[in-house]
């Protein structure tokens, strides 16, 4: 397989080596077309214009889906992306990128397998890739896409092989494991993710052996919107046509348009962070910039370090407050926390400053997460009072969350209130609890047929 080093490209050379001889007469890149469309046919691909979920022949237990755009292009072959969900929903992750592929042509796969804290991710990440190109008409381009924890393991993976891009969301990595990348890395990083921290120190200290590009979204810790997903797919897909490519130079003028008018609106809107960080992505490609000048200039630069400026002082008061809280966790009642929590609202609603405005949502996502991680070791240890006071905190921090919902539910078991357990685990399957296999070790059989939908 094109792009795999190691123990990939091994596993490829003894396929060609045990596949049948040609015929008499027949070259040997015939004969491989041949066994190539004769696995595809076995795996249901009729053609253009297909979602359905596959499973790896070399592993069973691998399950993942499949989409392929019905687009009209003349190319035979399409570009690979692996898509990596943090929960291995591969059907829920896919929807987030079905429009760009029908814009610029590609086959998706998610893995509906690989997860957060998935032992050998790496090695199910080549029995997938090795899979689909057996069974779907992929050329040599391979891209990844994660988020979260799926962003984690696309950037581990390709510190290790060679990938042609990344697109990453909700989580980057640090300057030593970005000088092993050598692919252009895009991190859509939402200025309300309580992992902004570890993408902006990028903006002050850019890594020199890498090709980062950081493009600013408004979200929390989530997916991006499938438009901004778009966007960055064209970037990569568009960033160096070839010849036989599906996409051609008037997709690549119509999107250096687009994104130079993109430019112009943020700075009608002086929004001029997310402004710089666009004209820099664009000006590092010579494809890009010959289509629009995308050039420096003196009073947008002055701008954009003023801007770093007022960021910067957000910042500080973010990790001045995530040490104050996580200290206060430790030691405040409830009372306190619910006075706490709600001046901390009325600031995200009412600051002025839209810096310290999304500093403060952070601020509450941290908060989250560490609700999650106190209460979830409090319960691993059976300290039930301890567990319930930090319950208490994390019900006015997010009173939906599912993980909320479930240790709630985990805790009155425990204390003996089954008939308010049951709600609780309904309530969270509700919410979106899907980590099956913990429900069925921490209760018993009873519990889980009576909670689960029939």
């Amino acid at each position: 397989m094109c792009r795999i080093g190691g123990t990939g490209l091994l596993i490829v050379l003894i396929s060609f080596a045990c596949q049948p001889q040609s015929k008499p007469g027949t070259s040997q890149v015939e004969s491989q077309l041949t066994i190539q469309k004769e696995t595809q046919k076995a795996a249901g691909y009729t053609g253009r214009g297909m979602q359905k979920t596959e499973t790896c022949s070399s592993a069973a237990d691998h399950s993942y889906e499949v989409y392929i755009p019905d687009s009209e292009v003349s190319c035979e072959k399409l570009p690979l992306v692996v898509i990596l969900s943090p929960h291995g929903d591969g059907k829920y992750a896919l929807d987030y990128f079905k429009s760009a592929a029908i814009s610029y042509p590609c086959i998706l796969v998610a893995s509906n397998l690989i997860k957060n804290n998935f032992p050998g991710y790496l090695n199910s990440l080549n029995t997938l890739i090795l899979d689909a190109k057996s069974k779907f008409p992929v050329n040599d381009q391979l891209y990844l896409a994660g988020f979260s924890g799926g962003a984690r393991m696309s950037l581990d993976y390709a510190s290790q092989y060679s990938p042609d891009g990344l697109i990453v969301m909700g989580g980057l990595t640090s300057p030593e494991q970005l000088a092993k990348i050598h692919c252009p890395v895009i991190s859509l990083v939402g200025m309300a993710d309580f992992n902004f921290l570890e993408s902006v120190q990028y903006l002050y200290n850019k890594p020199s052996a890498s090709k980062l590009i950081i493009e600013l979204t408004t979200h929390s810790h989530e997916w991006a919107d499938p438009e901004t997903i778009s966007r960055a797919m064209a970037y990569l897909f568009l960033s160096g046509i070839r010849q036989g490519d599906c996409l051609s130079e008037n997709e690549l003028k119509t999107y250096c348009k687009a994104e130079f008018g993109r430019m112009l609106t943020l700075r009608e809107q002086r929004d001029w962070i997310p402004a710089e960080l666009l004209r820099q992505k664009m000006a590092m490609n010579t494809s890009f910039s010959r289509e629009a000048d995308f050039g420096s200039r003196p009073e947008f630069e002055k701008s954009y370090s003023d801007e770093l400026i007022l960021l910067a002082q957000s910042i500080k008061l973010e990790l001045a407050l995530r040490e104050e809280y996580s200290r206060d966790l430790q030691q405040m009642n409830a009372s306190w926390w619910q006075n706490e929590i709600s001046t901390l609202d009325a600031r995200i609603h009412s600051d002025n400053d839209r810096y310290r405005r999304f500093a403060y949502l952070r601020i509450k996502g941290y908060l989250g997460i560490l609700c999650y991680s106190l209460t979830n070791a409090s319960l691993q240890q059976n300290m039930l009072p301890e567990a319930e006071r930090l319950l208490a905190v994390y019900r006015m921090v997010e009173p939906q969350n599912p993980d909320m919902l479930y240790f709630s539910a985990l805790l009155a078991f425990r204390e003996g209130r089954e008939d308010e357990s049951k709600i609780f685990l309904i309530e969270a399957l509700e919410a979106g609890f899907d980590d099956m296999a913990r429900f069925r070790k921490e209760f018993p059989e009873s519990y889980v047929l009576s909670a689960l939908p029939e």
